[in-house]
């Protein structure tokens, strides 16, 4: 309980009292024993306090995962981490991956050389060559095709930074992948329609210089003849 000093200040007390009686069993008297447990109540309260505190930060971490899941889940762009070094395997990957590429998270995890394996053969030793070239420069931007688990292929933008400690070395790359496959079907058939468009105007110019060709002809062969039979008669 709290009790108040003789020079006004507030402590806490902790009393603890015993109830003795007489022979015939009624009350005598009562033997009392306190303690100021102000320091201590004070230490209490004030864990309590950091409890509490503790409580409502993860409570607001816990709320700002669920958001930051919310999203990864609806982003278009997979967010990843990966090694630098070796089959680059990943150590972190959202879990929007499934939806895009059909794998879940763990494949990407827990199989060596998942990514890697997956690249199409005759853009692997590129992907490669390029990703060296990444670390040393810090960045990375590569476009493949990745096989999707329907057994399609789907083309990726992949783009990393590279991560270092205090001391300068290599830790990861992070980085996150895009499916381009319908704007590189946009750009193949912009390509074509280009490419068509291209040989329908050299057709159309060749057809015209033909025309132009076998209508000088025919004026060259009219006037031949009409200068003959003026010379004959």
């Amino acid at each position: 309980m709290r009790n108040r000093r003789k020079d006004g200040t507030e402590i806490f007390v902790d009393l603890r009292l015993t109830v003795l009686r007489d022979a015939e069993g009624h009350v005598d008297h009562i033997i009392g024993c306190s303690n100021d447990i102000t320091e201590r109540t004070q230490t209490e309260f004030a864990l309590k306090q950091e409890i509490a505190e503790r409580e409502r930060a993860e409570q607001a971490l816990r709320a700002s995962q669920q958001r930051l899941r919310h999203l990864l889940l609806q982003s278009p762009a997979v967010i990843y981490s990966c090694r630098a070094f070796g089959d680059f395997g990943a150590t972190f990957v959202s879990e929007n991956i499934e939806s895009l590429f059909g794998y879940p998270a763990r494949d990407y995890l827990d199989l060596p050389g998942f990514w890697l394996d997956h690249i199409h053969p005759d853009d692997h030793e590129s992907v490669l060559l390029k990703m060296t070239d990444g670390l040393a420069a810090g960045k990375t931007l590569l476009e493949y095709r990745f096989r999707h688990a329907d057994g399609t292929y789907r083309w990726i933008r992949d783009r990393s930074v590279a991560i270092k400690d205090l001391d300068g070395n290599l830790v990861e790359l992070v980085g996150h992948m895009l499916d381009i496959t319908g704007e590189k079907a946009a750009d193949e058939e912009r390509i074509e329609h280009e490419r068509l468009q291209y040989y329908s105007e050299a057709l159309l110019a060749a057809i015209d210089a033909g025309r132009k060709r076998v209508a000088k002809e025919l004026h060259d062969d009219l006037n031949q003849r009409l200068a003959a039979l003026i010379v004959e008669m």
